[in-house]
């Protein structure tokens, strides 16, 4: 573990979450998450690699959703969110069609770049 130069707290190593600022800090930096999303990609970094369904991220959003009538399309909306503001980082969130998600670490630059090229390519 690192010492902060500033405040002399202990670090955990990188990666890491810093909640009191809701952000994701890597070795190429760091990402702000909003609220909603921060908690997802929380949900999805302490699972690394292991599967987060739907019914996971709609629990962690609206508690007993079952109670209200949840937007669907809300996690889909924000794990396009999350994607999006991870993607200068090594992790990618991944599909499991019909599943749910998991974050995974990207396996080399080549792929980096590929998923780059593919944002742009979408606007």
């Amino acid at each position: 573990m690192s010492i902060c130069p500033c405040c002399g707290q202990r670090l955990e190593p990188l990666p890491r979450l810093v909640d009191a600022t809701r952000q994701f800090v890597t070795n190429t930096g760091s990402v702000r998450l909003a609220p909603s999303q921060y908690l997802m990609f929380r949900l999805l970094f302490r699972a690394r690699g292991e599967l987060v369904t739907r019914d996971g991220f709609l629990q962690l959003i609206y508690g007993d959703w079952r109670e209200v009538d949840p937007d669907w399309n809300i996690v889909d909306i924000h794990i396009k969110d999350i994607r999006e503001r991870i993607a200068p980082t090594n992790y990618r969130i991944e599909n499991v069609r019909g599943r749910g998600w998991r974050l995974v670490e990207r396996r080399d630059e080549k792929e980096t770049l590929r998923d780059q090229g593919r944002r742009q390519a979408r606007g």
